[in-house]
């Protein structure tokens, strides 16, 4: 309900205020724009992070080859899912870009 009444308050307001809904739109759009080099840095950065990851168990003898082989597989199936999010952030992103504009 506070929704709802949250909503048309905002409409009326357009009647009051000179906002530009153009202009909002384009807001938006920088704003969310901006936000994607971000989440592409923390992909390089984890891709980074799984290179030290597998040399370090790579290269422990104290660690056994089945063991070895069962990390490294799981640090890869994590990095595909965290890729597999990155491709959901961009069709959502598509998306709302489509909407708005």
């Amino acid at each position: 309900m506070l929704l709802f009444i949250t909503l048309i308050s905002i409409h009326y307001c357009y009647a009051f205020i000179p906002i530009n809904p153009l202009e909002i739109k384009y807001k938006i759009v920088e704003f969310s724009s901006a936000l994607l080099p971000n989440i592409d840095t923390i992909g390089h950065n984890l891709l980074l992070k799984n290179e030290i990851y597998i040399k370090f168990i790579l290269h422990n003898e104290n660690i056994p080859e089945n063991i070895k082989k069962n990390s490294i597989l799981d640090i890869i199936k994590f990095t595909q899912h965290a890729d597999e999010f990155g491709g959901f952030i961009l069709s959502h992103y598509h998306d709302l870009i489509d909407y708005i504009l």
